[in-house]
């Protein structure tokens, strides 16, 4: 073979095999992306919220971190509560901490000395420190002390109670008083409180912005809020303890029909023609059957 002809043969395959060569030279270059990984672990129905485009709260925080320059990733697990999704409480956790100790231990070994941050909120709050990551921070975690898993115990099947957590040197907690995932007592123990907790919850207590922990060391904090119920008293202690956690096992059964299936998504012009049998629609007039519903009132987003 000739000098040319080999000249030719390797420009053929330079061309034909280019993107390859470019991507192995750009891995040797650069080598694999160090920068500080924070993870995102969202709450119940985070899943739902990401396949329908509907923004959620560790969403934000995340831009907010990526915004830093830092490496983001949203954790994709079950993170449903049964009956408002098609998983237990238990079936998630499980679900969610096997992926996140996944996803931490590549991490690990592909930077050994990067630093890996984890965000949990409500439900990804149960099991965010639970994957050996440098810093943790928790928002609305059920958790902490003084949440609802020290007022109550674990007596419905697939909502396990693992009791509060013990305190970490490297996790920050963050919670809004009168959040009643984070702050509530047991209904026996302090009725107003319990009432005001979940009306909080209902109202958007259980909202948090992405710098709430900004400059926090590690701790616990309880961020004072106003009570959600004016006229009701904030608290009305009875001087009966709360009830110690129950060992029930845990409940994983797998998709369970769940309210979630009643959940249109985002709305789509549609005219009635679609919904109505053939049979129905010859008989009425062309006005009726290209109506298009408009969407329902907008629920203002919550916080």
């Amino acid at each position: 073979m000739s000098l040319n002809s080999c000249a030719r043969t390797a420009l053929v395959c330079v061309i034909a095999l280019g993107p390859l060569v470019f991507a192995s030279g750009h891995a040797v270059a650069d080598g694999p992306d160090c920068r500080p990984l924070v993870i995102g672990v969202g709450g119940n129905g985070e899943r739902a919220n990401t396949n329908f485009g509907r923004p959620t709260i560790v969403g934000d925080m995340l831009e907010a971190e990526a915004a830093q320059g830092n490496r983001v990733e949203a954790l994709d697990y079950k993170s449903s509560v049964w009956p408002t999704g098609p998983y237990t409480k238990d079936e998630s956790v499980n679900d969610g901490r096997a992926r996140l100790q996944a996803r931490v231990a590549a991490y690990r070994e592909e930077c050994p000395g990067g630093h890996v941050k984890v965000i949990g909120h409500s439900l990804g709050a149960e099991f965010a420190d639970q994957a050996g990551a440098d810093e943790v921070v928790t928002f609305g975690d059920p958790r902490r002390p003084g949440g609802i898993y020290d007022a109550l115990p674990g007596i419905i099947p697939g909502i396990s109670s693992p009791g509060p957590r013990d305190p970490a040197s490297n996790v920050t907690t963050v919670c809004h008083e009168f959040d009643a995932i984070c702050d509530s007592p047991a209904p026996w123990s302090d009725p107003a409180k319990f009432v005001q907790g979940w009306a909080g919850y209902a109202l958007g207590w259980h909202y948090y912005a992405p710098d709430e922990a900004d400059g926090l060391p590690p701790g616990d904090y309880l961020v004072d809020r106003p009570a959600p119920i004016p006229w009701l008293p904030e608290s009305t202690p009875t001087g009966i303890p709360d009830a110690p956690t129950a060992p029930l096992p845990t409940w994983e059964p797998g998709p369970l029909p769940s309210f979630e299936l009643l959940d249109p998504g985002p709305y789509r012009p549609t005219p009635l023609s679609a919904w109505i049998p053939d049979e129905v629609e010859a008989f009425l007039p062309p006005e009726v059957n290209n109506f298009v519903p408009p969407p329902l009132p907008a629920i203002p987003p919550i916080g």
